[in-house]
């Protein structure tokens, strides 16, 4: 417990720090005024494309689970909804790690690690399709950059080997994750990472492929959804920006080092577009009403979700 309480406050102290050095170099009477001419109905617009995550990833958590668990489509919503609302307010993804926890209020649980594998899975799936949507637009925008351009295909053919070796080659990675050091934390990660491989090897093709396809329709409208964003500020990003943008805020925002990656989210976001010629109020007013949806809008889902099922967070029970 003693750790825990170190690591949140040692979270709480970096969010901290990292955002007075974001309003630091960015104004805050500019970003006010900046967000102050916001077209709401655009604003709004745009939310509503980045609030389809639900259904989509919804549906895909459905997939994944059919062969543990049969959830209706609602209670995948509901789960997902409080997962991700709590991965936005607490540190170290807790809602990816308590999932399993949240899951049990609609469906009976055998084994926890089966769903906490599904998780890291799942995880798997988003960081490889960021991945391969972050290197697509680095081809547009630095086209110049020909030293940049051998090494943009690498992130893409290690996404794919990793697939292929887990998929083709399981017990051989198995056996590698057997092999890896014990840690003194209160997951046994290699438990997790051996059932991930096993719930992936457990979705025959035809799950695979749907899930695959879902992945990248949710990661295509996030994407969209930041363009309809910049537009509503009149400072339209390209689609390639956008998914620039997109990319690398999700994966740092992926990363356990904050609540959210709250703070260095906000400062690679901002710093990508300054280098791209935005100015500094613009790529700040950007990057605040993409997390606005990202973290803001989640979060409060997460809440009211957790309020009308009259959930306890600990233990993670129903009233």
């Amino acid at each position: 417990m003693k750790i825990e309480s170190d690591q949140r406050s040692r979270s709480i102290l970096i969010t901290g720090i990292l955002t007075v050095i974001f309003l630091y170099f960015v104004d805050p009477l500019s970003l006010l005024l900046q967000i102050s001419q916001t077209n709401p109905v655009i604003y709004l617009l745009s939310l509503s494309i980045f609030l389809t995550v639900y259904p989509l990833t919804a549906l895909r958590w459905k997939i994944m689970t059919s062969n543990i668990v049969e959830i209706s489509f609602q209670d995948s919503i509901k789960t997902l909804s409080i997962s991700y609302g709590l991965n936005k307010i607490l540190p170290l993804n807790s809602g990816d790690i308590i999932r399993s926890k949240i899951l049990e209020n609609y469906v009976e649980i055998e084994k926890h690690g089966e769903i906490l594998g599904l998780v890291t899975l799942e995880r798997l799936i988003d960081v490889s399709a960021l991945i391969t949507f972050l290197s697509l637009p680095l081809l547009f925008l630095f086209t110049e950059n020909l030293g940049i351009l051998q090494w943009l295909w690498l992130p893409i053919l290690t996404s794919m080997a990793g697939f292929y070796l887990i998929y083709f080659r399981s017990a051989l990675v198995t056996s590698l994750i057997k092999k890896l050091p014990d840690l003194k934390i209160s997951l046994d990660y290699k438990e997790i990472l051996t059932d991930a491989v096993n719930g992936f090897n457990s979705l025959d093709k035809n799950q695979y492929g749907k899930i695959i396809l879902i992945t990248l329709s949710r990661w295509v409208l996030d994407i969209f959804s930041l363009y309809v964003l910049s537009i509503s500020i009149g400072h339209p990003l390209s689609f390639w920006t956008a998914a620039l943008l997109t990319c690398t805020m999700s994966l740092v925002s992926s990363m356990p080092i904050t609540p959210s990656g709250a703070g260095v989210a906000e400062l690679s976001g901002t710093a990508i577009l300054i280098s791209l010629g935005f100015n500094t109020s613009v790529a700040g007013t950007i990057v605040v009403l993409q997390r606005s949806f990202g973290v803001g809008a989640m979060s409060i889902i997460g809440i009211l979700m957790i309020r009308s099922e009259k959930m306890n967070i600990y233990p993670l029970k129903n009233r």
